[in-house]
């Protein structure tokens, strides 16, 4: 009678099974090596923070800098930690909505880079009156002045 010996024949299937896996740093679709974003860098411009007035807008996506530059999913989104200070769109538009400050995070993968943005609230702009124009055509109206003497040789 013959023996089996076991042993070898699972060692061999254990073998296979392991070759037969696809390794976890591939693209299923195409077969290409996956590459994991390591970090984002933030232009000079804005990585010590940023300020903007009410109303005024600020675009970021040409700031941002996803590494390596061979990173698979290189998407890049964006919030804010107060929408009422201000707001990001999809696009990385930065928009100041109120006075205030906020953190902006700017993530790709796993990794986020962050930075303050300040909102200073919009100056009150003064518009000179020209012209008063008036409905009645007679209206009364009570008017002093303090006058001062004023020498003529003055101004000869």
């Amino acid at each position: 009678m013959k023996t089996i010996r076991l042993f070898p024949l699972l060692a061999a299937a254990a073998l296979m099974a392991v070759g037969c896996e696809k390794p976890e740093n591939t693209n299923e679709d195409q077969g290409e090596e996956t590459v994991a974003v390591e970090s984002i860098s933030l232009d000079n411009s804005i990585s010590e923070g940023a300020s903007l007035v009410e109303g005024e807008t600020l675009s970021i996506a040409t700031l941002v800098t996803v590494l390596p530059e061979n990173a698979t999913d290189k998407t890049v989104s964006y919030s804010s930690s107060d929408e009422a200070v201000a707001t990001v769109s999809e696009a990385g538009l930065i928009t100041a909505v109120s006075e205030g400050a906020a953190t902006i995070s700017v993530s790709a993968g796993d990794q986020t880079a962050k930075f303050i943005l300040t909102v200073s609230a919009k100056e009150e702009e003064f518009v000179p009156v020209t012209v008063i124009t008036f409905k009645e055509t007679s209206l009364a109206f009570a008017m002093s002045a303090d006058a001062q003497p004023v020498d003529l040789n003055d101004y000869i």
